[in-house]
């Protein structure tokens, strides 16, 4: 959860709409905190909007930048106390309450996360980034037709986006939905044909459906993205077995035993799978 990149955009939109409001003479020192943000220099993102507030405490851009470097810092509760002063300064932000709930979904509270994110979409229907994220905390809290319903929104509003797709194809799966994941899998690798995270996981579903040509393509694809992988070699290695390939299974087998942890939880399962091929 602490590298979900979108809190950072907390900074990207509070900056195009709020940073305008800021006081001409408050602005060299914004200006600091923004690129040390960038350049990762978090204490003295907190050391300039600290500067900036003991000016002027009804700056916004200061708080939510602030607010960001005390999260990626792990001091989520101040980084939550800068939102909460934030909101009182500008109650009619969107972007505000999105931070919110990203700090409560951090915290897996899922439920007051649901409640920052259908307040950000109150004030900013449009505000696709909310909507996905409301799904995430409705899959917390196991609302997986909720989850699904808010990933369509997601995709209404912005079509090109794979990880809707994929994520709203990922809770299709889990359903057994399996054509309705598989036609979720071809949109998202559409969008974005080198991401094997996609491949993989509709090769699990072809594999589900029984259609092992398919499944052993999409197996090849993510070995190919992404060679690392121990789970699609298990996969192949499965396909090529249930073929009679043994040969080919014993060495996917000997792949995944490789880069697999032993705490994974097939691999003692592979390993008996790979030692019964003579």
């Amino acid at each position: 959860m602490k590298k979900r990149f979108l809190v950072l955009l907390i900074m990207l939109f509070a900056l195009a709409g709020i940073a305008q409001a800021a006081p001409a003479s408050n602005k060299s020192m914004i200006d600091k905190a923004v690129h040390a943000l960038t350049q990762g220099h978090y204490d003295e993102v907190i050391s300039y909007c600290s500067d900036t507030i003991a000016r002027n405490n009804k700056n916004v851009t200061a708080y939510v930048l602030r607010s960001t470097a005390y999260y990626k810092t792990g001091k989520a509760d101040l980084a939550m106390a800068d939102l909460d002063s934030a909101i009182k300064i500008d109650p009619k932000e969107s972007i505000l309450y999105y931070g919110r709930g990203e700090l409560y979904l951090y915290k897996l509270d899922f439920e007051k996360a649901v409640v920052e994110y259908s307040k950000a979409i109150e004030l900013e229907p449009g505000f696709h980034y909310a909507y996905r994220a409301r799904a995430i905390a409705y899959e917390g809290l196991k609302k997986y037709d909720f989850a699904i319903a808010d990933y369509t929104k997601a995709i209404e509003i912005k079509p090109a986006d794979s990880v809707a797709y994929f994520s709203r194809g990922l809770l299709f799966a889990d359903k057994n939905q399996r054509n309705e994941a598989i036609a979720d899998f071809n949109k998202a690798i559409s969008l974005e044909p080198n991401n094997a995270k996609y491949y993989y996981n509709r090769g699990i579903s072809y594999f589900a459906q029984g259609s092992r040509s398919n499944a052993l393509a999409d197996f090849n694809k993510t070995i190919d993205l992404a060679p690392e992988n121990p789970d699609a070699y298990l996969q192949r290695g499965l396909i090529e077995d249930l073929a009679g390939e043994k040969d080919a299974a014993k060495a996917d087998y000997e792949n995944f035993l490789h880069l697999a942890p032993k705490s994974h939880s097939a691999y003692a399962q592979v390993q008996k799978l790979h030692d019964a091929i003579k």
